[in-house]
């Protein structure tokens, strides 16, 4: 396996972006030493500019790393696609893939499993096919079609996109789920730690499984700092959502349609509620945390 480094230099700009033009290619990184040859399914791949095309199909190697620039074209990886420094993805990407520092996927399609590090983030039109995680401070305003972990202090900026087809949703840590709106979804939704759903606007948890466990919350910011706004949570028939631990449930009003609220433990209610009936309460706990059983 031979290590090969792209960066567009022949002095015309179509074929600077150009894959299968050989005076982009080089054998150092300090790209002195010309290639003899194209890279094949058994090499890997370090770009210091972008890829724009490439006229001869798409491309398969091992590892596939953009250290500047970005990827315009498809391509299949064997092992791991690595972004850093600011780069991005608008390419469709078979394989494995790995965002770090402020790097991004912005309207980049990817089939395999995806890690989001850093200030790294998944774009509004960006779409992930398979798994991703979210580390650090990065962000998710796109789409994930499998499961997505939220850790560090990562959060969800814009969920219209994210909730289409994902198979579970898990935050931890201090993460945050802005806004969720999930009508006629029944997904698991985990929420752990210090994570918090803290809404820019209304919810709709749809027909979810949701449980708060630790010191997680439904926690809206404004009401808490009473600036009067009127953000409502709405749930759908098979809802079920569940506190426990040390969980808190803060939400101006909610709308309930048979959905089904246990709060465990020493889980608390701690809102101004319209529409929730016939709560659970284990130990007999209420709003505040009071020995009221029933009605919130």
């Amino acid at each position: 396996m031979a290590m090969f480094y792209f960066y567009g230099n022949t002095g015309i700009w179509e074929n600077d972006i150009e894959w299968t033009e050989l005076g982009n290619w080089w054998l150092d990184n300090t790209f002195t030493t010309p290639a003899t040859s194209l890279p094949t399914s058994s090499d890997s791949v370090i770009a210091s500019s972008t890829i724009g095309s490439s006229n001869s199909g798409e491309p398969t190697v091992v590892n596939f790393t953009v250290d500047n620039g970005g990827l315009e074209m498809n391509i299949t990886v064997t092992g791991t696609a690595t972004f850093n420094n600011g780069s991005q993805n608008n390419g469709n990407i078979h394989g494995n893939t790995i965002f770090n520092n402020n790097s991004y996927n912005e309207y980049g399609n990817i089939t395999g499993d995806v890690t989001f590090n850093d200030s790294s983030y998944n774009g509004y039109n960006g779409t992930i096919n398979g798994n991703a995680t979210f580390n650090g401070s990065s962000v998710c305003n796109g789409s994930v079609n499998g499961h997505a972990v939220f850790n560090g202090t990562s959060y969800v900026g814009y969920p219209n996109n994210l909730f289409g087809t994902l198979d579970s949703l898990t935050f931890n840590d201090y993460s945050v789920a802005k806004d969720i709106f999930l009508s006629g979804a029944s997904i698991t939704i985990t929420f752990n730690d210090y994570a918090v759903c803290d809404p820019d606007s209304d919810l709709n948890f749809g027909n979810c499984t949701i449980v708060f466990n630790d010191y997680s919350s439904v926690s809206d910011s404004y009401i808490r700092r009473g600036e009067g706004s009127n953000y409502r949570l709405q749930v759908e028939n098979s809802a079920t959502i569940t506190f426990n631990d040390n969980s808190m449930y803060w939400v101006d009003e909610t709308y309930n349609d048979n959905g089904q609220w246990t709060f465990r433990n020493n889980a608390v209610n701690n809102s101004q509620t319209n529409g929730v009936n016939g709560a659970t309460f284990l130990p007999n706990r209420g709003i505040n945390g009071s020995s009221i059983l029933g009605i919130l």
